[in-house]
């Protein structure tokens, strides 16, 4: 994705979403756990971004400068961080680095319930399910027709298990088909991807907004995606929440609603929506080792 400010940041949501597949959390029953694990506290703690999650051949996890919300997020298969509510401050700042072995070869759900049990041991994780409703938005095609871009094949990689290359700032990051990554920054943000589904999209859109988003599109194809918005703390609205299109903080810089009209031919429109959540109760940081 193309980096419009050396203060971006790259958000891998929809990488590590992808890789730790969704699953219900394990009952007591099935818990599992890896036969060796370490957590130690990442030396790149000024990193941006969410860190990295892989599950590799051999029963094998690694984390690299991962905030304990990615964490949490895979492990409990979330579709999105506002599923995920409460914890501490640290859970976004401080950042760890686990390396774990299962014995034998899992499968990728039960290296799942392997980090759920580890994150339960190591950070004392106490969780509970509710169901909310919550402020959400619509997302359907505007009166000018949707304008989706038809997808390219120059503009995604076929995914090989390989960490994705590093871009240049101005340049696009050209990422594996049908993944999304979004990158935020105090000027301008942007949301890109090659072939990728409206499944994913609306994925990554609703971690950017923070918000259930439910697609009234009836759009079943894929298309590349390239959106350019603002994102600085001039161009939202209370709670840090974009403001409509003619808003009063619309007026610094095209927001997110606008870019999505003009590029995409798309509108995002207020309502609520019944989603089923994960509530921390209690959590602590773990003694390293």
């Amino acid at each position: 994705m193309r980096h419009v400010s050396r203060n971006f940041v790259l958000v891998l949501t929809a990488v590590a979403a992808t890789l730790m597949p969704v699953v219900a959390h394990a009952p007591p029953a099935q818990k599992q756990s890896f036969e060796v694990a370490s957590v130690r506290l990442s030396p790149n703690q000024s990193l941006g971004g969410t860190g990295l999650l892989y599950t590799l051949p051999g029963g094998k996890l690694t984390a690299n400068a991962a905030i304990l919300r990615v964490l949490i997020f895979n492990a409990y298969g979330l579709q999105s961080y506002y599923q995920l509510i409460g914890g501490p401050d640290w859970m976004d700042t401080a950042r760890w680095n686990i390396d774990a072995k299962a014995e034998g070869n899992p499968t990728q759900q039960q290296i799942i319930r392997m980090l759920q049990t580890l994150l339960e041991d190591r950070f004392s994780l106490k969780v509970h399910g509710e169901t909310r409703e919550l402020p959400a938005y619509d997302l359907s095609a505007a009166e000018a027709g949707i304008k989706l871009q038809e997808s390219k094949e120059s503009d995604c990689l076929a995914f090989n298990g390989s960490p994705v290359p590093q871009s240049t700032p101005g340049q696009r990051l050209i990422l594996p088909c049908g993944e999304v990554g979004a990158a935020r920054g105090p000027v301008m943000s942007r949301i890109d991807g090659g072939r990728v589904s409206m499944i994913d999209f609306v994925r990554v859109l609703a971690n950017t907004l923070g918000r259930p988003v439910i697609d009234k599109t009836g759009f079943t194809g894929t298309f590349d995606v390239d959106l350019v918005f603002a994102d600085d703390d001039a161009a939202r609205g209370p709670g840090g929440v974009p403001g409509p299109p003619g808003s009063l903080s619309e007026s610094a810089s095209p927001t997110i609603f606008t870019a999505i009209q003009k590029q995409l031919g798309l509108k995002l429109e207020s309502t609520k929506a019944t989603v089923e959540v994960l509530v921390i109760d209690s959590v602590q940081k773990p003694l390293e080792n």
